[in-house]
């Protein structure tokens, strides 16, 4: 599933319980007029490697929400998919991400692109 603007600079990502938490604060984003995109994968394994290069095609940064302390995804992302500009944003006490907690992060990156 893809979410957002085609052509962003800036994806988030994440997949299983997350990925609805992730969907939520990307719209409300979106409608603010962030130039964004979100993509989720139903299943990393086997990963869905054509459709993901795909939607990391011409992003610079990547923000991956993830419930664990390793930031697992991101790492795939990072050296499977030689992606750089990854940013894990992770929760590992049991309590599940907020919307709130995600949007914070999506200022900041792009606030970022706006000075580069």
């Amino acid at each position: 599933e893809v979410i957002g603007e085609p052509d962003a600079q800036l994806a988030l990502t994440s997949w299983g319980p997350t990925a609805s938490v992730v969907r939520h604060a990307v719209m409300r984003k979106l409608r603010e007029g962030a130039p964004i995109k979100a993509f989720f994968p139903r299943m990393l394994c086997p990963m869905p490697d054509n459709a993901i290069r795909r939607e990391l095609q011409g992003v610079r940064r990547v923000i991956v929400c993830e419930m664990n302390a390793e930031g697992m995804y991101a790492k795939i992302l990072r050296h499977r998919y030689n992606q750089r500009g990854v940013h894990a944003v992770l929760k590992d006490l049991g309590e599940p991400f907020r919307p709130g907690d995600i949007t914070p992060y999506i200022d900041m990156a792009l606030e970022e692109a706006t000075r580069i």
